[in-house]
């Protein structure tokens, strides 16, 4: 087993609608879904919402954040589930 195996899971539950977090926040790792969905979205400067992303059970997400400082997008709870910050 490598690096990866190493690492203790900090699992959460996210409630729809709730935002895990948003463009502009320091990044924190990256994040895995147990159930559930969570949608990745950017606003526009008019304030419209751009779909870029939608990770469900067993699916990554936001792992361009290991190579930035803070987050691109906002990731936000599409129904009430659990996410694991693997970072």
């Amino acid at each position: 087993m490598g690096p990866l195996s190493e690492i203790v899971p900090i699992i959460r539950h996210l409630a729809a609608g709730e935002t895990l977090f948003a463009a502009g926040d320091e990044t924190r790792g990256f994040f895995m879904v147990r159930t559930g969905r969570v949608r990745l979205v950017r606003f526009g400067g008019d304030g419209r919402e751009t779909a870029l992303f939608t990770a469900g059970p067993e699916e990554r997400f936001a792992e361009a954040s290991l190579f930035a400082e803070r987050y691109h997008c906002d990731a936000m709870g599409l129904c009430g589930h659990f996410y694991i910050n693997t970072r």
